[in-house]
């Protein structure tokens, strides 16, 4: 399978369409969104959805294990951010893919009918 890094316009929305999740992956989204991990969905021009997994910088090597699992569908390695109170964050964000619409809807039931 092509990496998903520097993919873009046609490349990037076959690869997107090439993907499918794991067991693995499934079985660590449904435990990280009841932990910390969350789901966004934007609602134009069609409903899309993405994950993002954010830990303090402390948990490095956590959030680098998750993205060395969600790697195919993310697009840029984890980023450091920092806050005005000194403190840092590393995160990373999932690539906008119809197989989050599941998760989406187990975990935000009260946000389907604002579609």
């Amino acid at each position: 399978m092509e990496k998903s890094r520097n993919l873009r316009g046609k490349r990037l929305i076959q690869y997107k369409k090439s993907l499918k999740l794991t067991t693995l992956q499934k079985e660590i989204l449904v435990g990280t969104l009841l932990g910390d991990a969350c789901i966004s969905c934007r609602k134009k021009p069609h409903p899309t959805y993405n994950i993002k997994f954010e830990q303090t910088y402390s948990k490095f090597e956590y959030i680098d294990h998750l993205y060395n699992i969600f790697e195919p569908f993310v697009g840029t390695s984890p980023q450091i951010r920092n806050m005005l109170d000194g403190r840092q964050f590393i995160w990373f964000r999932t690539y906008r893919h119809k197989a989050f619409e599941f998760y989406y809807n187990q975990f935000y039931p009260s946000m389907i009918n604002t579609r």
